[in-house]
C-alpha cells in the first residue's frame, strides 16, 4: 500500500482536536472482553485404558461465563485424518531424502 501523495488526510478522534473529525455513530464505550469458554472431560477417567476395538462413551461439561455453550463436539476422527496425512508426509519426505543419498 502506498501512502497518501496528496489530498486531504482526516483523523477521526474520541476527543477530536484540530484537523481531527468526531464521528458519533463510531464512539462508545467497548464491552468487556469475551472469556474463553471451559470445558472438561468427565468420562472415561484420565489414564483409563481400552482394549482395540472397544466402544468408549465420552461425557464432558462446558460452561461458559458470558455467553452460552450450545454444543461439544469430539473430533477423534480428525485427528486422526491428520496423523494419517502426517505420516504419510513424512514418508514421500524420507523417501525422497533416500533417493538423493
Amino acid at each position: 500500500m502506498e501512502p497518501p501523495t496528496g489530498g486531504t488526510e482526516n483523523y477521526v478522534a474520541l476527543n477530536p482536536i484540530a484537523g481531527e473529525l468526531s464521528i458519533p455513530s463510531l464512539m462508545g464505550t467497548l464491552g468487556a472482553l469475551n472469556v474463553a469458554p471451559s470445558v472438561s472431560i468427565t468420562s472415561p477417567a484420565n489414564g483409563s485404558g481400552f482394549i482395540t476395538g472397544a466402544v468408549v462413551a465420552i461425557a464432558a461439561t462446558a460452561a461458559d461465563a458470558d455467553g452460552t455453550v450450545s454444543s461439544v463436539e469430539f473430533l477423534l476422527m480428525v485427528y486422526l485424518l491428520e496423523l494419517i496425512i502426517h505420516r504419510l508426509i513424512q514418508r514421500i519426505i524420507q523417501a525422497q531424502q533416500d533417493l538423493i543419498v
